[in-house]
């Protein structure tokens, strides 16, 4: 009897396999060798699917609640989070969409703010009003940064034209092909973990931090 749960593990492996672009109903049905309306039984749709493949990827992401201080949490869930990312690389695109649907991070979102409530002095509980900053800034910087690393390079890749810019020519050594903006002189996607480390400490720092790290920003006039 077809599950959930099969229906899931079939949609991810197409992600994997052939990319999202060619995961649809029909042929999630046809790889489980059953009738589309089967499938639709079980999930609400192409979106309900696309939630649920989502959550499988972080399932996990969230690193044991009891073991570790919050430093080591943080840093435990910073690793988990670009290890199921580089393990599923097609489907990273989702993960950002799955913090809008809300479910699929929910258990996450909820451990992350357990562990921010407890490491900041602040007992009032609003911590200056900069909770949801440090929430976001965190997920916000670590899916961001490895999203941005998988992304997949253009088909006719240029090699940018480092000779008009002359601190990029006197790093070009250090800096060709190690840099997101000087990905393309590289025949395929490489993997960028220093810059990764350094964003996770910045950002373990950051909302650790008593109070805010500088300033507010304007906001941008709409």
């Amino acid at each position: 009897m077809l599950t959930v749960d099969e229906i899931v593990g079939a949609g991810l492996r197409i992600v994997d396999t052939d990319g999202l672009s060619k995961l649809s109903m029909r042929s999630l049905a046809n790889a489980l060798h059953c009738d589309p309306m089967a499938v639709y039984r079980h999930v609400g749709g192409r979106e309900d699917l696309l939630a649920r493949i989502a959550a499988r990827v972080l399932d996990e992401v969230t690193p044991p609640a009891c073991t570790l201080g919050t430093r080591a949490w943080l840093r435990q869930l910073a690793e988990n989070v670009r290890s199921s990312l580089h393990q599923h690389p097609n489907a990273v695109v989702l993960i950002g969409h799955s913090q809008l649907s809300g479910g699929s991070t929910l258990h996450l979102i909820d451990q992350l703010v357990e562990r921010l409530i407890k490491a900041l002095p602040d007992k009032t509980g609003t911590h200056g009003g900069l909770l949801a900053d440090r929430v976001n800034a965190l997920i916000g910087g670590l899916v961001g940064y490895v999203t941005v690393e998988l992304s997949p390079l253009p088909d006719r890749a240029v090699a940018p034209p480092i000779g008009e810019y002359p601190a990029l020519l006197s790093h070009a050594d250090e800096l060709d092909g190690a840099i997101f903006a000087l990905r393309s002189t590289q025949p395929a996607v490489v993997a960028l973990p220093g810059g990764y480390r350094l964003l996770t400490e910045a950002l373990i720092d950051a909302v650790l931090s008593p109070g805010p790290a500088s300033p507010p920003m304007s906001e941008p006039t709409p």
